[in-house]
């Protein structure tokens, strides 16, 4: 299903940039 691998991608795409801003606040 392209909808789901769509939809998918555009969380992991908000989701990373989000994750990496956390972790980054956290070390630094």
């Amino acid at each position: 299903n392209v909808e789901k691998l769509k939809r998918y991608f555009l969380v992991a795409l908000v989701s990373t940039p989000l994750l990496v801003y956390r972790v980054g606040g956290f070390l630094f």
